[in-house]
């Protein structure tokens, strides 16, 4: 008889992280944001201890993206989720991604074909 095992792509654990990007909460899940962002990564693996200890716990304690607007996250999140992303953000990946993955360090960057999402 065989042990099933874990998917080595799929299998998350049930953490979320709630983020604040302009005034949206989002409640998302911790480890598809770490498998697709270095920068969430490192936000996640820092030692919570003092002011950090509830970040991102609670709606009261957000980790707050500053210098994003909620729509284009909205965008990401739809891309990164696989979510059809409608009109009028469409422009959105075609136009951003390229310069929203580099920042966001998402993995969905293409080294070879950065000007084609």
């Amino acid at each position: 008889m065989y042990r099933p095992r874990r998917s080595e792509h799929h299998y998350y654990n049930s953490s979320f992280i709630v983020v604040q990007v302009e005034i949206i909460l989002y409640h998302l899940p911790a480890a598809i944001l770490r498998k697709h962002s270095s920068i969430f990564e490192s936000i996640l693996s820092l030692p919570r201890c003092g002011v950090r200890a509830a970040e991102g716990l609670s709606d009261d304690h957000p980790i707050v993206l500053a210098g994003y607007k909620s729509a284009e996250f909205d965008c990401l999140l739809d891309y990164l989720f696989g979510r059809f992303v409608s009109s009028p953000y469409m422009f959105l990946l075609t136009a951003v991604i390229p310069q929203t993955t580099k920042s966001l360090s998402t993995g969905h960057e293409d080294s070879d074909n950065s000007e084609n999402p």
